[in-house]
């Protein structure tokens, strides 16, 4: 038997962010891979429809500037707004 997600989870929800945001952030990460950065907004759409990402991710990368350049899945993230990782002092 797997053990429920939750329970897999180690250290919780970085503060700044929530659930969803983690989520999210990891759904689009998953669906663009980390071979094609730098990419441009454009390009990244492009890639992602191309291997049927999940309809909740094209709908965020069509929000992004398809000019701009973007050298990992965080800074789309930000610059969609999503919540981001506080800094740890």
């Amino acid at each position: 038997m797997s053990e429920p997600r939750e329970s897999m989870l180690s250290g919780g929800t970085p503060e700044g962010m929530t659930a969803a945001d983690v989520e999210l952030r990891s759904q689009m990460a998953q669906a663009l891979g980390k071979e094609m950065y730098p990419v441009t907004g454009r390009a990244a759409l492009g890639w992602a429809q191309e291997n049927h990402a999940p309809e909740e991710v094209l709908s965020l990368l069509r929000r992004l500037d398809a000019n701009r350049t973007f050298d990992n899945v965080q800074e789309m993230w930000a610059s969609l707004g999503g919540g981001t990782e506080s800094a740890r002092s």
